[in-house]
């Protein structure tokens, strides 16, 4: 008989080892709105303190006075900080005399935030930097605002003599700011962008990427444009969206573009069966004085929109798209679906492809967030999906409405390690997210009927759409070599059971029944064995609890 018990327990351990993980745990969600509706977050980022930054578009003077702040004409940005607990610390609006688009939230090391807005306002509310609009033209405005109560502390303005808007912004270790953008400027004034494109006079190539470099006082160190050529069909050679990652030697830069072969772009792009060209993924490596080591096209017939770039443990590179292609051009793996999905592309450090997969349902899967990092060897990122349980989503729940928000996780062999859907009888869709220790802080919009899948706490009045707040806990920031690392002795244990945690990434552990009575709890101590004393314990199942400091836990029999 004891015999038998000491093989029971021990498979029972080897289970809580081995066994998979549950993803995603729900640590927190809100809903904070209007009475008027339209309320939504764009861009959400987290401090050190735990604090949450969000940004926010304000349409109208009315919803201005809903939420209390400033109007200053047009569309609005306002910014809003919470505390740990999502309490309400302050808002405060940004804007001139017309609207501010496309906004975005940096971090910098002093505390301070950083935001980029396309805007067509001139110097008026409190925007004081100067601009040159031409025809309904946008610049890219730069801000600096206090970390503690969001008051303007220093701006300028990137302008030209025709559109710009912002991709990315990287701080280096050093504090440089590294932006990442798109001008149209012909070059031929002296304005911020000093060099014109391929053909001023040919209205097909208008667009091209522009890398700068700001000191801490906003000041422009240095700057390229990253020239391509026009597109001979299908439309202007505009670069959209893309990522920046900065090494001590080395800038790589991604960007969505039609540009075909042509001033730095060594590639064409590809053209789908009208003979027009496609949106594909550029991919450059460049020294810091921005001379261009190498450069890629990636893409097929359709559109590749280059959402994100990461560096993997191996220096490798990941690239996230937004992606209709089907099999084309240089890309190998098929469409999921008759609409857009994700596509994964792995390259190594010299350009070459590595591999590439493709992930999605039979309808849309839209990538709206950027890439997170959860450990070592996994990231996270997210958007919307209509509900279909088809290819990837076969097994997937979901909740209703034309969209749910979804978060997916992959690991550096681009292999799925988890794919979760949440949201409400309503439209639910992710837009943007922030991962620390572990912890994944969402930002969107939820269409509110009064009934949620995740009863999240309501904000004042509430409207039809409204700010949806979300965070997740996830035992996923382990990789399977830390998860190996656990291991539990002896078994059978008659007095003390020692869990052995090689990391140290255990806080707390607690000893359930089956009926679910907590029987011990014990906070973790700075060890690698943590000891259980089971003396008083009757023989039989139990389930062990490890709360770890990335804020996730692991609860098996």
């Amino acid at each position: 008989m004891k015999r038998n018990l000491s093989f029971l327990i021990t498979l029972i351990f080897i289970s809580f080892i081995n066994a998979q993980q549950e993803p995603f745990h729900l640590v927190d969600a809100r809903i904070y709105g209007t009475a008027s509706g339209e309320d939504r977050i764009d861009k959400v980022v987290k401090d050190g303190a735990n604090n949450v930054y969000t940004l926010s578009l304000i349409l109208t003077i009315e919803k201005a006075i809903e939420w209390g702040v400033d109007h200053h004409g047009g569309f609005d940005q306002m910014l809003t900080k919470f505390d740990s607990n999502k309490n309400i610390l302050w808002q405060k609006s940004y804007g001139g005399d017309n609207s501010e688009l496309l906004g975005d939230i940096y971090l910098l090391p002093d505390g301070n935030v950083l935001l980029f807005f396309q805007s067509y306002s001139g110097p008026s509310g409190n925007r004081t930097a100067p601009y040159n609009g031409y025809n309904g033209d946008t610049d890219v405005w730069i801000v600096k605002v206090d970390g503690e109560d969001g008051s303007i502390l220093q701006q300028r303005s990137i302008v030209a003599d025709k559109t710009q808007f912002h991709i990315d912004c990287k701080i280096s270790e050093s504090g440089e700011i590294v932006i990442l953008g798109v001008t149209f400027d012909s070059g031929s004034n002296e304005f911020d962008i000093n060099e014109p494109p391929i053909d001023v006079d040919n209205e097909n190539h208008t667009g091209d990427a522009w890398i700068a470099i700001l000191d801490d006082n906003l000041n422009m160190v240095q700057q390229k444009r990253l020239v391509a050529g026009f597109a001979a069909s299908g439309g202007q050679a505009h670069a959209q969206l893309g990522s920046l990652i900065l090494e001590e030697d080395y800038i790589y830069v991604a960007v969505t573009s039609t540009g075909i072969a042509g001033g730095y772009k060594s590639e064409d792009a590809f053209t789908n069966s009208n003979g027009d060209v496609s949106q594909d993924g550029w991919i450059l490596k460049l020294d810091w004085d921005f001379n261009k080591i190498w450069d890629r096209t990636i893409g097929g017939s359709g559109s590749d929109r280059v959402v994100d770039m990461v560096k993997t443990k191996d220096d490798d590179l990941i690239l996230l798209f937004s992606s209709n292609s089907t099999t084309s051009g240089n890309r190998l793996s098929p469409r999921i679906g008759n609409s857009y999905h994700t596509w994964l592309v792995k390259m190594d450090e010299d350009g070459g492809v590595i591999t590439e997969k493709s992930y999605g349902n039979a309808y849309e899967m839209y990538v709206e967030t950027r890439l997170g990092r959860l450990g070592d060897e996994r990231f996270v990122f997210g958007g919307y999906v209509t509900p279909d349980n088809s290819f990837d989503f076969y097994n997937v729940s979901f909740f209703g409405g034309l969209y749910d928000s979804y978060l997916m996780v992959f690991d550096d062999d681009l292999e799925m390690v988890a794919l979760e859907a949440f949201g409400t009888p309503g439209d639910d869709i992710l837009h943007s997210l922030h991962v620390s220790d572990g912890v994944i802080t969402t930002g969107g919009q939820i269409k509110y009927d009064g009934t949620n899948q995740y009863h999240p706490t309501l904000t004042g009045s509430v409207g039809v759409y409204n700010m949806w707040l979300l965070e997740f806990s996830s035992t996923l920031s382990l990789n399977e070599e830390a998860m190996f690392e656990f291991s539990v002795y002896p078994n059978p244990a008659r007095k003390i059971l020692n869990v052995k945690d090689e990391k140290q990434v255990v806080n707390h552990l607690e000893v359930y029944d089956l009926l679910g009575k907590k029987l011990y709890a014990q906070e973790s101590k700075s060890t690698d064995v943590h000891l259980i004393n089971v003396e008083s314990m009757e023989t039989g199942i139990y389930l062990l609890t490890m709360k770890l400091k990335d804020g996730s836990e692991v609860t098996k029999k």
